[in-house]
């Protein structure tokens, strides 16, 4: 009877140790967040919020068009944001109807069109963040930032287009020459000289356009996914342009 008795008590003295060793490593077959031993959890990869941060970073072996390969993203913990390239001050609203925004960025020539490549000193909405399969998803359109711009434009019906619609030149399509831009002719016969980045935007159809007014058009999207590190301090994965594809991103808190 006292042999039995202490194969008992040590019986349950190594399933004290068991539980306990348990408890301290992988939660056992629990699943979700485990305690690492020293009072913090582990990141959840699986929920938004774990990502919501301002991060900080580089697109690999990659130059935007003004020579930058920084980019920055905010996330809150519902998913919306924004992205941001480059180290220049933020762009200031456009005011004027009649000329392109930004200013210069379009020349007569058309060498740059609205959406190709991402702007410096904009700050590029982000909304419906998604986390699948423990990675962070998320888009964006280059058109969003025309907003207000779009907002100022008058629309106009296209009545030499078929089937017939609305832009914010009496015209869709454009014509250089002599260093110039022109969108259809005056009653005279003569080119009708814009702005060139005012026909290049509305020629892009940067702006959708209905009988009521204007507003931002539907871009070419930028995709963005990438994986947390396992101390949440760093997010690398891939973002696809519209001008080159796919490149690697690398980002920081």
């Amino acid at each position: 009877m006292v042999a039995r008795r202490q194969t008992n008590e040590l019986g349950s003295t190594a399933l004290v140790v068991c539980a306990l060793a348990c408890a301290l490593t992988a939660g056992c077959s629990s699943g979700g967040t485990a305690n690492i031993g020293d009072g913090e959890l582990s990141v959840d990869k699986t929920k938004l919020d774990s990502y919501a941060a301002a991060w900080d970073g580089y697109v690999e072996a990659y130059t935007f068009l003004s020579g930058t390969d920084r980019v920055r993203v905010t996330l809150d913990e519902d998913g919306s944001g924004w992205l941001k390239i480059g180290d220049g001050d933020e762009l200031a609203p456009p005011t004027d109807p009649d000329v392109g925004w930004p200013e210069g960025v379009y020349d007569a020539k058309a060498e740059r069109f609205p959406g190709s490549d991402l702007m410096e000193g904009v700050r590029y909405p982000i909304t419906g963040a998604v986390v699948e399969e423990e990675r962070i998803r998320l888009s964006i359109d280059p058109y969003d930032v025309f907003e207000a711009w779009c907002e100022l434009q008058t629309s106009y019906l296209r009545t030499n287009q078929y089937p017939q619609g609305y832009g914010c030149t009496q015209e869709g399509g454009y014509g250089y020459g002599n260093g110039v831009c022109s969108v259809g002719e005056t009653e005279e016969g003569e080119p009708s000289i814009v702005d060139c980045g005012k026909a290049i935007l509305c020629a892009s159809a940067v702006c959708a356009c209905d009988q009521a007014g204007c507003t931002a058009g539907d871009g070419p999207s930028v995709k963005f996914d990438a994986a947390l590190s396992d101390d949440g301090q760093s997010l690398t994965g891939s973002i696809v342009l519209p001008d080159v594809g796919a490149r690697i991103i690398r980002l920081e808190r």
